[in-house]
């Protein structure tokens, strides 16, 4: 009897581990940050790994490993911070942030989790999304109490402990409370249900969007045509989907299928919602002092759109819609990208990665500016395959794996600014110091050295069209621009937006100098380049200024002080150019206008 039990533990405990080892792939990102899952068969634990969308094509790096099972659609991630949803409705978020080091080192980076405020009882997780003020939940309720507490804006009965900071160690997905379930911390609203009739049993299901501020959970409407229940098998399929970083609230997605018979409208159309800017008409009366505001949702429908049940989640890149299909043999995975815009369905392209669609799991990513396809391998291997929106691939099918980033690509910053220093010091030795017939500073009388203050904006007037410029095309906000910056963060692997912006700075102000003597922002401020005596500068002198300029763009900006210290305020450039940049002189006064007319009043 003992051996037959002991053979029925050691069956059941493989084909517990056999499920748990079923492969899996859980990704997520914004375009910013890409998260990836690595489940272990064997700890029944998940790896957590992450990279930049400006790290080199093929590295991850690796955060921290948990335990737990990820919900289905538990995934989201916003502004650096990674959220988690477990089947146990507890949520946890790993955020990312980069901490000064010292001696000129690279900022180290660390990744600090928290346990936040669990889904409410008697819920099912639908979809998770993020913006930079936190998640959001689409959830399907089937208990009619938290039904009645989540329509009501009150809360149900705490179930666990209140929100902490999260040891390296510890498990959220697994803890529980006192009575052996799975612990449920605070959920919408902390006020008591009100003495009213109850809310009747719910017949079917049906969903509520949720938004967590601070430790609670409040109810936000959901647009007025969304489905009143959730019938089942046929039934909408309905996603949030993480907005732009700039927008505060995500797009909700609902798939209406073609034999369904109400809402006849959108039969077998994709509809989107997004939020239109909220009015204080649009905040009810009772809404609490403290919790969100509910959006007023615009609706676009895509006739004719169908996501089937292989399809991938759709993404946003570059602010834009982006949805997948798989097309041809199963045998390979084919994925035919559109983009949604404005009700059309505009094709890009296609992702071809040599795996079995069927047999291997994959998912559909934004990375930058591209839509990104992901597979797992046979051998617990990742490979991806990256589109840009004009249909280009960026990326051939490559592998994707954990690697530590070689010392050139870590240190490439401090190395671009050790070579701008050591050149920029031997062009001073060379021409800082020179005989005073070459050196020697002759001003007319109408013209005096420029004020630093006044360089400095005209600078930034003449940087901000290019920068502008540059983050429009890619897609960057500023620290995105500042990220891909030649010698900042971005490394020698993403320095192209950054490049761009600096030879488009160099080009137009050199060129403009070197017909007019003056930029944009030096015509504005009253500002012109002239050699040492005032005179014109000719086409060398403008070449050899715009050509140091690049010397001087590299962070953290070092030699953009240099006219503080040199007596004629010249910059690198005008050190080799022999130039100075001047201004109109001060009017002196005349001598009879200093006299005293007698007194504050005149002659008394």
């Amino acid at each position: 009897m003992a051996w037959a039990l002991a053979v029925m533990f050691l069956l059941l405990g493989a084909i517990t581990r056999g499920a748990w080892a079923g492969p899996t792939l859980e990704a997520v990102g914004d375009g910013r940050d890409l998260w990836v899952m690595q489940r272990d068969a064997q700890t029944q634990s998940f790896a957590v790994f992450h990279r930049l969308w400006t790290d080199p094509v093929t590295d991850l790096e690796s955060v921290r490993r948990d335990s737990g099972r990820i919900a289905p659609g538990g995934l989201a991630t916003s502004h650096g911070t990674l959220w988690v949803a477990y089947d146990t409705l507890m949520l946890q978020s790993f955020r990312r942030e980069e901490r000064a080091a010292a001696n000129g080192a690279p900022a180290e980076v660390v990744y600090v989790p928290k346990v936040e405020a669990s889904l409410p009882r008697g819920v099912t997780l639908v979809s998770l999304a993020a913006t930079g003020s936190g998640p959001w939940a689409l959830v399907r309720v089937h208990d009619p109490a938290t039904l009645a507490a989540i329509d009501e804006q009150a809360a149900p009965p705490p179930s666990g402990e209140p929100q902490t900071e999260a040891p390296a160690g510890d498990n959220p997905a697994t803890a529980t409370d006192a009575t052996g379930d799975a612990a449920s911390a605070s959920s919408p609203p902390t006020t008591s249900p009100t003495a009213t009739t109850p809310t009747p049993s719910p017949a079917k299901p049906v969903e509520r969007l949720l938004r967590l501020r601070g430790s609670q959970w409040h109810k936000v409407e959901l647009p007025q045509d969304w489905p009143s229940e959730v019938s089942g098998e046929g039934d909408a399929v309905s996603h949030l989907i993480t907005p732009p970083r700039h927008a505060t609230t995500p797009l909700l997605l609902r798939q209406s299928p073609a034999t369904q018979p109400a809402d006849e409208d959108a039969t077998g159309s994709l509809i989107i919602y997004h939020a239109a800017p909220a009015t204080a008409a649009d905040v009810p009366a009772e809404s609490p002092a403290n919790g969100p505001v509910s959006p007023r949702w615009l609706r676009q429908d895509y006739p004719g759109v169908t996501l089937g049940p292989e399809a991938p989640r759709p993404i946003i890149v570059s602010d834009q819609l982006v949805i997948g299909r798989v097309i041809g043999s199963p045998e390979q995975l084919r994925l035919s990208l559109d983009m949604l815009r404005q009700g059309k369905t505009l094709p890009l392209g296609e992702l071809t990665l040599d795996v079995n669609a069927t047999a291997s799991p994959w998912t559909m990513v934004p990375s930058g500016q591209t839509a990104a396809v992901l597979a797992w391998l046979d051998n617990g291997k990742w490979t991806w395959s990256r589109l840009s929106l004009t249909g280009q691939v960026v990326t051939p099918p490559s592998p994707l794996t954990h690697a530590t980033p070689n010392a050139m690509a870590k240190w490439s910053g401090q190395i671009i600014l050790l070579a701008v220093l050591v050149a920029a010091t031997l062009i001073m030795f060379v021409f800082w110091r020179r005989d005073g017939g070459h050196g020697k500073l002759a001003l007319p009388k109408d013209l005096a050295l420029a004020e630093f203050g006044a360089r400095a904006l005209a600078g930034l007037i003449d940087l901000a069209p290019c920068a502008v410029a540059v983050m429009f095309s890619y897609g960057l906000d500023w620290r995105g621009l500042m990220a891909s910056w030649p010698g900042g963060p971005g490394g020698l692997t993403a320095i192209i937006p950054g490049a761009v912006a600096m030879g488009l700075f160099i080009l137009h102000t050199t060129l403009s100098e070197m017909f007019t003597g003056r930029s944009l922002g030096k015509m504005l401020m009253g500002l012109r380049v002239t050699d040492l005596s005032g005179k014109p500068i000719n086409i060398w002198m403008a070449l050899a200024r715009g050509l140091t300029k690049a010397l001087d763009l590299v962070p953290p900006f070092p030699l953009l002080l240099l006219p503080l210290i040199n007596p004629h305020r010249q910059r690198l450039g005008d050190l080799v150019a022999r130039t100075v940049v001047v201004s109109a002189a001060p009017q002196e006064k005349k001598p009879d206008e200093d006299k005293d007319n007698g007194g504050f009043f005149g002659d008394e």
